[in-house]
């Protein structure tokens, strides 16, 4: 089959017809090559189109066909031996070949050989998109990987990634910017490809996209020329600003504290009842609705350490998230990440470990109450006694002779064994029953009594002193029980106390991240106000001094545009002042009260409102004045609301220091590693997927991007250069950490060859070397602080009953790279060869040796 020419297919398909039928595309050429059994000696072809099968037609008219129209000659057939080849066949519709022969014995087939020519459409190619990790609100210096897929039966052109926004200027809170719309090549096909796989990277900044809604999908080309581009499901992603991402990160962290919250709140309700199952006694414990009780608070108590994992895992990824920001503080990262992980000792360690001691207690009482419900009185129905009785008492006995016992509600009826004993007389008082024994019985319920055995004659002496009574003793049972129940109670008490800490410190985060958020917040309608300003200075010169009457549609227009802006931006200073008077209710502040204040008698929102009306009035020198002026007043209240150090010379900070243990770096430095790693590896990815896609694009296009990433690695280099300053400026810092000092080293040199490579322009395997070597030595400045510390886990987390203190941020054991649960472990190998299951007994073995001996000494 020999494809259209659209296609360029260099060679023609082979196909195996012997089914009777064959798919082909319109412009398609079929030749047609058969093998027969003998030497052929004629042979013909024919062509003719198919009928539609009607509901008038029999079942036989299925078979029917008409000729050809005569513009389509029949084709040819050559013969060579007992092969027969067709002449080609163009295809533009579906078509019915048959092939008839006579072989050189004469003999003809009983009937042609029909191959049925299918025509089908050249269908579009199947695209894929996969982001890889999903994420809906990214930084705009986040590197996004998505994993590009694209299928086409007759080859796949180009496979790449675009990209859209989803607001137009008047809808958008930025500074006027026109829906931005992008695109990239992921990798080049080809005729024979029918299926391209690809990586490709988008990161904002990169790619010149400023923050807003984005709309990405892949795309994909095959080679018909009429044919647009084939898209896949498309993805949605936010794109913020560091300001911008540091208060959803605080909006989002004030959702999860909620949910942490009411953890809290359904363990202090476990709690509460598990104390009053503490005051139970043991007995009733062991009743069918006690244990009951317990079996649902074990429930409950698991239930709600899966449901505190859950939220657990959900804030690794908001910590995640907030650690790429550059603006969020480092002790802030810290103390959230602490918290985490006393979060997770919670979820994984003591909640499951209250869960198991309330199902041990259950147990043991539960056994308690079955043993104490198997003991009942040793009295039973008295047996027949034989024998003389000369006791004094007996004129009492035969007093009660005549009046029947009680009946034994447990007697099984059965007949009770005689007994043949004499009691004697003697000056000893009968031994009176003890009423504390009887109290005792009745408590502990009856015993059965068997039917007693038939022995020797006894002689029974009365009175004498009592048998030792043995001190009343709980059982092992009743021990293990209450002492489970109140080790599971303390737990829980001590849980709770390191639960109440763990919400203190997270209110304090969420109130110094809701400070930080006012001064963002401020700043940016700050930088809106000098934004609208530099616009109207702009186009001042265009229109200044006319009447906005006289105006023309489209400067009238554009005025109208930046006057809504204004109005926005109102609406979004009226949102910052409600804001900071609601918060201040709960957490007052002495100069965010004054700020308020400052607020209201400068009644900003309706001054800031009013700028709109002299912008359409094409006021501009006026609008350009009031609009600088707020925006410098509005800066200096954010710069107002940032506290001032106490000590300005750094004796605070350098106390802190002090107070750090000896050989742990600061958490703002391990934050700072981890960002430069985080930075690597989403270059690594961009260098790999311009170098996928270094043939299907431009050169121009390849130099500028490669050259690109090469100033993205410099940045890099900087910052690692910065890192070692900082670290040695610390006390005894190139002493105290000379190793993390060498890997950093290390991975800045390697960054440094990695550029150079990249400004060749080269992002082959030598690039990728380089930026790996520089990956893997910050990973081993990263995991050092770690491994300094695997002979103190005890410490790793406070609380809890662990002692020491750890040695290590908390923001270490956080991020992409960090493996806490990996631990090294010595294991051995053993012999898979050379050993047999089992040992062949002595004579044979003995055997075995006089033969080999013989056969050796035959040789």
């Amino acid at each position: 089959v020999t494809l259209p020419s659209y296609l360029q297919r260099s060679e023609p398909l082979v196909r195996d017809a012997r089914t009777g039928s064959m798919s082909v595309i319109p412009g398609a050429v079929v030749e047609v090559q058969a093998e027969v059994s003998r030497g052929l000696a004629e042979a013909n072809a024919s062509v003719q189109r198919p009928v539609s099968r009607t509901s008038d037609d029999s079942p036989e008219s299925t078979a029917a066909v008409v000729a050809t129209p005569p513009f389509i000659p029949a084709p040819t057939v050559q013969l060579a031996g007992n092969t027969l080849t067709t002449s080609p066949v163009h295809v533009e519709e579906s078509l019915l070949l048959d092939i008839s022969w006579r072989d050189d014995l004469g003999l003809t087939s009983r009937e042609p050989f029909r191959l049925k020519l299918n025509m089908i459409e050249d269908l579009p190619p199947a695209v894929s998109c996969q982001q890889q990790e999903p994420q809906q609100v990214i930084l705009s210096t986040d590197v996004i990987t998505f994993e590009l897929s694209a299928a086409d039966d007759f080859g796949v052109k180009q496979l790449g990634l675009s990209w859209q926004g989803m607001l137009d200027a008047q809808e958008s809170p930025e500074t006027g910017y026109q829906v931005q719309m992008g695109q990239k090549v992921a990798a080049g096909g080809g005729p024979e490809r029918e299926k391209v796989q690809a990586t490709v990277t988008f990161c904002a900044e990169t790619d010149g996209v400023v923050p807003q809604l984005l709309e990405l999908r892949a795309w994909a080309e095959d080679f018909h020329p009429d044919r647009e581009r084939t898209f896949s499901p498309s993805y949605v992603l936010q794109i913020m600003r560091p300001g911008e991402h540091a208060i959803w990160v605080s909006n989002q962290l004030r959702r999860w504290a909620s949910q942490a919250e009411d953890v809290y709140e359904e363990e202090m309700r476990l709690h509460a009842t598990n104390r009053e199952l503490r005051a139970v006694s043991i007995n009733e414990l062991g009743q069918p609705e006690m244990q009951q009780t317990i079996a649902q608070q074990v429930a409950a108590e698991r239930a709600n350490a899966a449901r505190l994992g859950s939220i657990t895992e959900q804030g690794r990824m908001l910590i995640q998230q907030a650690m790429r920001n550059q603006e969020m503080q480092a002790q802030h990262l810290e103390k959230w990440a602490s918290a985490l992980l006393n979060l997770e000792k919670m979820s994984q360690q003591q909640m499951p470990s209250i869960a198991g001691l309330l199902n041990n207690a259950a147990n043991s009482s539960r056994k308690a109450a079955a043993a104490a419900g198997e003991l009942s009185d040793d009295q039973s129905k008295d047996p027949l006694t034989v024998g003389n009785n000369r006791s004094t008492m007996q004129g009492k006995q035969d007093e009660n002779a005549g009046e029947s016992p009680d009946e034994d509600p447990d007697d099984d009826g059965k007949a009770k064994a005689p007994k043949i004993e004499d009691v004697e007389s003697g000056f000893n008082k009968p031994t009176e029953d003890d009423p504390d024994a009887e109290k005792d019985d009745d408590k502990k319920g009856k015993k059965k009594s068997g039917p007693g055995r038939l022995t020797l004659p006894e002689t029974v002496l009365q009175g004498g002193p009592r048998a030792p009574k043995k001190d009343k003793e709980k059982s092992n049972e009743e021990e293990q029980a209450e002492e489970d129940l109140a080790e599971a109670v303390e737990v829980q008490e001590s849980l709770l106390l390191e639960f109440e800490k763990i919400r203190d410190d997270l209110q304090a985060i969420m109130d110094d991240l809701e400070n930080s958020t006012f001064v963002k917040r401020l700043k940016a309608a700050s930088r809106r106000q000098l934004e609208i300003a530099h616009d109207l200075n702009r186009s001042l010169m265009q229109s200044f001094g006319v009447d906005y009457r006289q105006l023309d549609e489209q400067r009238t227009s554009m005025l109208a545009t930046i006057a809504q802006r204004e109005v926005d931006q109102s609406q979004f200073i009226w949102n910052i002042q409600s804001d900071m008077e609601a918060y201040m209710s709960r957490v007052p502040d002495p100069v965010s009260l004054r700020i308020i204040d400052e607020m209201k008698d400068a009644s900003v929102v309706t001054q800031v409102e009013g700028i709109s009306e002299r912008i359409r009035e094409n006021m501009a020198g006026e609008s350009i004045s009031r609009a600088e002026f707020w925006a410098d007043t509005l800066d200096r209240w954010a710069e107002e609301l940032v506290p001032i150090p106490e000590d300005s010379d750094g004796k605070k900070e350098k106390d802190k220091d002090k107070d750090k243990p000896k050989g742990s770096l600061p958490p703002a430095i391990v934050l700072e590693i981890m960002r430069v790693l985080e930075a690597e590896i989403g270059l690594r990815e961009e260098t790999r997927s311009l170098e996928q896609a270094r043939e299907a694009i431009l050169i121009n296009e390849y130099v500028s991007r490669a050259v690109q990433q090469g100033t993205s690695q410099k940045e890099l280099v900087d910052r690692t250069v910065q890192v070692m300053t900082d670290i040695r400026d610390l006390p005894e810092g190139g002493e105290a950490f000379e190793t993390e000092l060498d890997m950093l080293s290390a991975a800045r040199d390697a960054m440094m060859d990695a550029q150079s490579i990249l400004t060749i322009p080269n992002t082959g395997p030598d690039a990728i070397a380089a930026e790996t070597e520089a990956i893997e030595s910050l990973l081993r400045a990263k995991r050092n602080q770690s491994s300094d510390s695997q002979g103190k886990s005890s410490g790793a987390q406070a609380g809890f009953g662990s002692e020491g203190s750890t040695e290590q941020a908390a923001l270490a054991l956080m991020g992409s790279s960090s493996d806490a649960q990996a631990r090294i472990q010595q294991r051995g190998v053993n012999q898979a060869t050379g050993n047999s299951e089992n040992a062949l007994p002595e004579e044979f073995r003995d055997g075995l040796d006089a033969f080999f001996n013989a056969v050796e000494g035959g040789r």
